[in-house]
């Protein structure tokens, strides 16, 4: 399957990523798909990300992926969406709080979800290339918790995309498009 996703970041990372094509994965304890490299499928939305950090020479790569395993698909797939919920119900009881150093409460579990969704497959020699997933993030201007909003039952979300297996990124090019 191909696709294409945008990554928002400075001028500096976005020369190191075009140079040595390559992109570093998020680490963090508190990624929401997990440890992987984050894109959004829509432009706006990178550029609405390095805004959001403040980036002072802000960039955005554009990059080409080619999936030739499983995506996780928490758009349009109802079985992907099943079994992560399985996934989130056994974590749902998990700590609150990250581990040392950082001693603060968790913004949510789904990390927790996927790294033992992603583990979970690779014990069953199931490669995962990436999630694609909805979040409800740069989405102000729709109310989702507003009572009018139910007359209008469709959900308004950004998409994003983490790429867990570096190999489905085939070229990082410094997108063209005017911030």
């Amino acid at each position: 399957m191909e696709l294409h996703g945008y990554h928002g970041t400075d001028n500096s990372s976005a020369k190191d990523i075009i140079e040595q094509q390559n992109i570093k994965p998020s680490e963090g304890l508190d990624e929401w798909l997990g440890k992987g490299r984050y894109f959004f499928v829509c432009f706006k939305d990178a550029t609405w990300w390095c805004q959001q950090r403040r980036y002072p020479n802000p960039k955005v790569v554009l990059a080409h992926f080619h999936f030739e395993n499983k995506i996780i698909d928490l758009v349009s797939d109802i079985d992907d969406q099943k079994y992560f919920y399985q996934y989130c119900d056994r974590v749902k009881n998990m700590s609150e709080k990250l581990p040392e150093p950082f001693n603060r409460r968790r913004r949510n579990y789904m990390q927790l979800a996927m790294e033992k969704l992603l583990k979970d497959a690779k014990n069953a020699h199931i490669q995962i290339d990436a999630t694609k997933a909805l979040f409800l993030e740069n989405r102000k201007f729709w109310n989702f918790s507003s009572g009018e909003r139910w007359k209008f039952p469709c959900i308004i979300a950004q998409v994003q995309i983490c790429v867990y297996n570096k190999d489905s990124i085939k070229s990082l090019e410094l997108c063209e498009e005017a911030m």
